[in-house]
């Protein structure tokens, strides 16, 4: 029996792992803005430096609107990899 599916699934499941804890911080982040929905700070640390960047309300929603549909997409990208290794794993051979 070949692993393949198998490390495949497992992978699968560390991505949709992280991506869960994205989207509960995504929440959270969304429920403290809708309470003061006048701006919103990003901050980002990259390349060892930390910005920060104030957004306006309009460019927060809009920011916040588009991670949501980033979620969205990366959501669908899982189903559609999960439905692939459990077609896979169906239709192995196994070999006794």
């Amino acid at each position: 029996m070949d692993n393949t599916n198998y490390f495949k699934a497992k992978s699968l499941i560390d991505k949709i792992d992280r991506l869960s804890n994205s989207v509960d911080e995504t929440i959270r982040m969304i429920e403290n803005f809708k309470k003061d929905p006048e701006t919103a700070k990003l901050y980002v640390r990259a390349n060892g430096d930390d910005c920060t960047i104030t957004l306006t309300k309009e460019l927060s929603e809009k920011f916040l609107t588009d991670i949501v549909y980033s979620y969205v997409s990366l959501i669908m990208e899982a189903q559609k990899d999960m439905n692939e290794i459990i077609n896979n794993t169906i239709h192995e051979k196994i070999e006794l």
